[in-house]
């Protein structure tokens, strides 16, 4: 089953193109890893999945009953907590004296 389907998507942003021609098929069961350089799209591509952009040009489709969201890249922890300064860990699930391998083991 295609969850999504892409063909020749294109998004503007402000008047200017910013992904042009994308085209892909994630079928259920597959994962994908996008990558590239800052401020080549990546994150706007996932704005796309969630819905939160529209596309302009092309097909772009999520399947019928398929849930998608955008989990945002940065924290917003001083908006929360009125600090000046924050900090963010690798690991949020990390107990002082529990033995948790850090990504570099």
């Amino acid at each position: 089953m295609t969850i999504i389907h892409a063909e020749q998507t294109e998004v503007k942003l402000e008047g200017t193109v910013v992904l042009h021609d994308i085209s892909f098929q994630l079928e259920q069961g597959e994962l994908i890893t996008v990558m590239g350089p800052s401020g080549c799209g990546k994150t706007l591509l996932g704005k796309l999945f969630a819905g939160m952009v529209e596309h302009h040009h092309g097909v772009f489709e999520v399947a019928e009953g398929v849930t998608t969201a955008f989990v945002e890249q940065q924290d917003n922890f001083f908006a929360a907590s009125g600090m000046r300064h924050t900090y963010y860990s690798q690991r949020y699930e990390y107990f002082e004296g529990r033995a948790v391998p850090t990504t570099a083991e």
